[in-house]
């Protein structure tokens, strides 16, 4: 069995937060769902913590083509003209190569992560991944728009996701943002 759970948008993840959870078979099909404290939370074999799409940013990049170790080292420095803040405060992970040569890059707040994983950790939760909610989505050609009464996602077709607040009557600047520089790459 596997333990799915959802940490929230929060600045803070503390044992009493009510945290959204599935628990799922070999073949991940839901045997239970709710929303517990961690406390609550069925145990399993195995725990994949996933992170809200608003604490994860995503940038594409053309990395050098050096040893795994190399890239973990550059790239927090690779990403460092999309930031606001410290390189060394941030948490980077490469994904893959498209055919132009640009890496998806991933980054989360490395306080931000430490905070979640030992709040898991204490509660007797110790995730054996950790991924955005984008991932959850079917990968291919097409888009996808997670709609929601306050909040959305948009995930596009190589994975990278934005998060966005919903304003009435108009389309979301993240979903323009992203069809602009979609375009722009052809």
């Amino acid at each position: 069995m596997k333990a799915r759970i959802f940490i929230p948008a929060v600045e803070r993840l503390h044992a009493e937060t009510l945290v959204y959870w599935t628990l799922l078979d070999a073949r991940n099909n839901i045997l239970r769902q709710d929303s517990t404290t961690l406390a609550d939370i069925p145990r399993a074999e195995q725990v994949e913590a996933i992170l809200p799409a608003s604490r994860v940013l995503f940038a594409r990049l053309k990395l050098p083509r050096v040893n795994a170790a190399t890239i973990r080292e550059l790239l927090p420095y690779a990403v460092e003209d999309r930031l606001l803040g410290d390189p060394a405060q941030i948490h980077a992970v490469a994904g893959r190569r498209d055919a132009s040569g640009e890496t998806t890059v991933a980054v989360v707040d490395r306080d931000w992560l430490a905070n979640m994983l030992e709040t898991l950790r204490r509660a007797g939760l110790k995730p054996v991944h950790a991924f955005s909610e984008s991932a959850l989505l079917p990968e291919g050609r097409e888009w996808h728009v997670v709609w929601g009464p306050e909040r959305g996602l948009l995930v596009d077709d190589r994975g990278v996701s934005v998060a966005f607040d919903r304003t009435a009557g108009e389309l979301p600047l993240a979903i323009r943002l992203a069809m602009d520089e979609a375009a722009a790459r052809s």
